[in-house]
C-alpha cells in the first residue's frame, strides 16, 4: 500500500489485499484451529509426562535429576504456550475484524489499528517476564 501524507511517501508491506479478505480469513482461520490442536496435544504430552512414576530403583541419580531438569523446561514452555494461545485467540479475531471493515475506513486509521493489533513486542516481554517468575518460584 502506497500512502502519501503531506508530500511524505510512506511505503507499507502487507500481505494481504484489505479490500478482499477472504485468502486473510481462511489463513487465520487455519492458524487458530492449528494453536487449538497444538495446545491440546502439549497439554496431553505434558500430563503423560508429569504423572509417569520414575522408579528410583531403574534410574541413576544423574539419570532422574535430568528428567527433574526436562520437566521443569516443559513447564516453562507451557507458559510459552498459554501466552501465545492467548495472544493468537485475541489477536486474529481483532486482524479478521479490521479486515473486514477496512473498505470503509481512512486508510490512516486503518494504519494505526494495524499497527496496534501487532502487540509482538508486549508479548515478548510478558512471556519472558512469566518464564523469570516460573524459574525463582
Amino acid at each position: 500500500m502506497n500512502l502519501r501524507f503531506d508530500g511524505v511517501f510512506m511505503p507499507y508491506c502487507s500481505v494481504y489485499n484489505p479490500g478482499s479478505p477472504t485468502i486473510a480469513n481462511i489463513n487465520s482461520g487455519v492458524v487458530i484451529v492449528a494453536q487449538i490442536v497444538a495446545r491440546i496435544l502439549f497439554e496431553i504430552l505434558f500430563s503423560v509426562n508429569k504423572n509417569r512414576q520414575w522408579s528410583t530403583e531403574t534410574y541413576s541419580l544423574s539419570t532422574r535429576f535430568q528428567l527433574e531438569e526436562n520437566m521443569m523446561t516443559i513447564q516453562c514452555l507451557r507458559i510459552y504456550a498459554n501466552v501465545s494461545s492467548v495472544f493468537v485467540l485475541v489477536q486474529i479475531p481483532v486482524f479478521i475484524y479490521l479486515l473486514s471493515i477496512s473498505p470503509d475506513m481512512p486508510k490512516e486509521n486503518y494504519l494505526a489499528g494495524m499497527e496496534l493489533n501487532h502487540q509482538f513486542p508486549a508479548y515478548g516481554i510478558f512471556s519472558v517476564f512469566l518464564i523469570v517468575r516460573k524459574i525463582n518460584s
